[in-house]
């Protein structure tokens, strides 16, 4: 389940890179658009991941993004049509951080935080990866994994606009 709105939050989460395994695109298209609430300003890279076809349980960078956000809050940043994301099924997305320091900008539900007053159950969360990786030691091509996922499950503030004339859909179970 991807977040319907994008004013959830119950956690931020460290400064690590973010890689959602259960949050997969269920259609082919293109992402047209990122669009995210920001817990602080900052610059990050939203990324796409596709499941390697030769190293069981990795994945394989095959776009990044990078945004600069100018202020907290909600930000949309729309890609020029040169720049459209192509995507297939059981693509995942995730983010990572141009350095090590910084703001931690993206918020999260969080299985790691009070879920009190929120509509989302910890088995509609995603398994997640996450690991120390910035900037241009995650580029596109670059192999990501394998490791076992993380033992929180989180759903980020983040949100991929798909066309042609499509809303994306996810599957949350593999």
């Amino acid at each position: 389940m991807w977040p319907t709105y994008l004013d959830i939050s119950n956690h931020i989460p460290h400064r690590k890179n973010r890689l959602y395994l259960d949050l997969k695109f269920q259609c082919e298209g293109y992402i047209t658009a990122w669009e995210l609430r920001a817990a602080a300003a900052g610059g990050l890279y939203l990324d796409v991941y596709r499941h390697s076809d030769t190293v069981a349980g990795a994945y394989i960078l095959v776009s990044r993004t990078l945004v600069n956000i100018p202020t907290p809050g909600l930000y949309k940043a729309d890609l020029d049509p040169a720049d459209y994301i192509k995507i297939h099924p059981h693509d995942v997305v995730g983010y990572h951080f141009p350095t090590s320091s910084g703001p931690d900008i993206i918020h999260e539900v969080s299985s790691s935080a009070s879920m009190s007053g929120m509509s989302y159950t910890v088995d509609q969360l995603s398994r997640l990866y996450a690991d120390d990786v910035y900037g241009d030691d995650l580029v596109v091509g670059s192999t990501f994994g394998p490791m076992t996922p993380h033992q929180i499950r989180a759903i980020p503030n983040i949100k991929p606009h798909v066309t042609p004339g499509k809303t994306y859909t996810f599957k949350t179970r593999i």
